[in-house]
């Protein structure tokens, strides 16, 4: 059954390698439930809600060359690629006119109080404003904001970029994102009433920091830090009419709370070693048996029966030992456990 499913996926990636990447493009609007997958291919997407109902679609493969969500809708995506790129192959582009079909000024346009939330794929350019929600736990996301956005980062790989000095009249920007990890590029600018929430420990601010690399994205210092599970972080700011410094909060993490968080880790790494234990435990046991029934059957080959006998007494000796360190683990994850208790930490019911 493995090998079946593993042959079935092998032929729809081959599949979707050899088709012509020309072929089937077309533009397609959602007004109910829907799912964008692998071998699909869109120029454009639209997703639209009627109150009270709303509408979710599901992107975890393909290909977008834009996407437009609107009236309280939600798209969740979790694999897939968004890019521009693929506005070549709109048909409007193909029919010999001299009248080319533009892409828009970014690739997934999120409005409306609508929500998008992004666990795996790329995407060439994002923008959340007018009351938007967007949720970022993974994927690579080149992200601009404004207006009443929300933004939630705690994952992936983002991109920052300007937005305000695009519009002939900017209104005021009152977005508010909350970060607590993924790796931050580009340079944040927080304009106007923008304000950004940071979840950390180990701040540090240098004033004079940034990228040097793109010292006009990162004119308002640089910010250091660790997230919550010990990855280090760097943050570049903008400045353009004030000091985007100055709309951050940081929410340092107290330091009970960085060693729940360690003891946590260690708990999951030892976790992790109970299950190569069993692992080895498990051949470890099949050589054992294997020789007892080599024992039985008599054929020992060019061996003699004495060194069957001491190899099996070795592996049992050895299985002893494991069984004695898996026995030393899982105590020590007790009184981990119990250590997490004392802090007054819960710890999660196992179904």
């Amino acid at each position: 059954m493995e090998k079946g499913r593993i042959f079935l996926i092998f032929v729809l990636t081959i599949a979707c390698a050899t088709s012509n990447l020309e072929a089937g493009w077309e533009d397609i609007v959602f007004t109910e439930n829907g799912v964008i997958q692998e071998c699909d291919q869109y120029v454009q997407v639209f997703v639209y809600g009627t109150l009270p109902y709303t509408t979710t679609v599901e992107m975890t493969g393909g290909k977008v060359g834009a996407l437009f969500i609107y009236d309280y809708s939600t798209v969740n995506i979790s694999g897939g690629i968004i890019s521009s790129q693929f506005y070549s192959f709109h048909p409007g582009n193909n029919d010999g006119d001299d009248i080319f079909l533009c892409p828009p000024q970014f690739c997934v346009n999120v409005s409306d109080h609508s929500t998008v939330s992004i666990s795996g794929g790329s995407i060439d350019s994002l923008q959340c404003e007018d009351w938007g929600t967007l949720n970022i736990t993974g994927g690579d996301v080149s992200l601009v904001f404004s207006d009443h956005a929300t933004v939630n980062i705690s994952g992936g790989r983002v991109r920052f970029g300007r937005v305000k000095l695009l519009y002939l009249w900017p209104e005021e920007n009152y977005s508010h994102l909350y970060l607590s990890g993924g790796q931050i590029l580009g340079g944040v600018l927080l304009e106007d009433n923008a304000t950004m929430e940071i979840y950390g420990y180990g701040f540090a601010y240098d004033p004079n920091g940034g990228d040097p690399d793109n010292p006009k994205f990162s004119n308002g210092g640089r910010l250091t830090g660790f997230w919550r599970d010990g990855t280090a972080f760097s943050i570049n700011f903008q400045d353009f009419r004030n000091h985007s410094y100055d709309n951050v909060i940081l929410h340092e993490i107290h330091k009970v709370d960085i060693a729940v968080i360690r003891i946590e880790q260690a708990i999951a790494k030892k976790k992790e070693a109970l299950g190569r234990v069993d692992a080895a435990l498990e051949k470890e046991w099949d050589a054992h048996d294997a020789l007892e029934e080599l024992l039985e059957g008599g054929d020992y080959g060019d061996l003699k029966k004495g060194d069957i006998v001491k190899a099996k007494q070795k592996i049992h000796s050895a299985i002893q030992h494991e069984k004695q360190s898996k026995e030393a683990l899982e105590k020590s994850i007790e009184k981990l456990e119990d250590a997490l208790a004392s802090l007054g930490w819960e710890l999660p019911v196992e179904e």
